[in-house]
């Protein structure tokens, strides 16, 4: 594990053309680590996978790299909704991730500003986020690819606060067992999906029937509908 100090603030400050960087499972960064890099102006994908010591105040800090388009932040699970809204400062942020940071609730996405420049939005294992939480993601009129794996307390009436997104290729919806053969008639209408990831004990082949007018559909994943027969094809 790589291990940042502030003694290495001057090595950062002489990378001034540094615009990717990876420090995915780097147990050992903390938010003071960060301050490491505060100064990378040009940086524009950053990841930080699994850096589970970054909290809110390591958000803040990040939230000054103004020209970050791609940010990582999976299981970095110390990170709450506050440290959500600062993201809001990052007006190039267009991919996004934050799965597994089960302290991320509906809350975080009430004010959070970047959402409107967003294109792809991961909240995979984002137990606490609702259809409530939808209301707001359905907003997000430039995304293109949204993951809400395993996040157990979307529904159907979510998936309709979905419906507006035009734009919508890859959607993965695998693991919400709320989900039923209504929401895949919700889903029927976003018709330039061509990504599209279930599994719900609740959908059956009705429920895939309805999915005929998805005519750019090219992935259709099923995994775990153990209703599904086949017949619905």
């Amino acid at each position: 594990n790589l291990v940042l100090t502030l003694d290495l603030l001057p090595v950062f400050r002489s990378l001034t053309s540094l615009a990717v960087l990876d420090l995915g499972k780097c147990a050992q960064v903390s938010d003071i680590a960060l301050r490491v890099f505060s100064g990378a102006s040009n940086l524009v994908d950053l990841n930080l996978e699994g850096c589970n010591m970054i909290s809110d105040d390591g958000v803040s800090v990040l939230s000054k790299l103004s020209a970050v388009r791609s940010l990582n932040l999976k299981e970095c699970g110390n990170i709450t909704n506050i440290g959500l809204t600062m993201l809001s400062t990052m007006r190039c942020l267009q991919l996004l991730n934050v799965g597994r940071c089960h302290f991320i609730t509906d809350e975080g996405f009430s004010n959070a500003e970047f959402l409107n420049s967003l294109t792809s939005l991961d909240l995979k294992s984002c137990d606490r986020v609702t259809d409530k939480g939808l209301e707001r993601i359905g907003q997000a009129l430039r995304l293109t690819k949204l993951s809400l794996r395993d996040c157990g307390q979307i529904t159907d009436g979510g998936l309709s606060s979905l419906s507006i997104l035009s734009g919508l290729t890859s959607l993965d919806v695998l693991g919400c067992e709320n989900i039923t053969d209504e929401g895949l008639v919700v889903l029927s209408s976003v018709t330039n999906l061509v990504e599209l990831y279930l599994g719900s004990d609740s959908i059956t082949d009705d429920g895939i029937c309805s999915l005929s007018t998805l005519k750019s559909l090219a992935l259709l994943n099923l995994s775990f509908c153990g209703l599904v027969t086949g017949l619905g094809f």
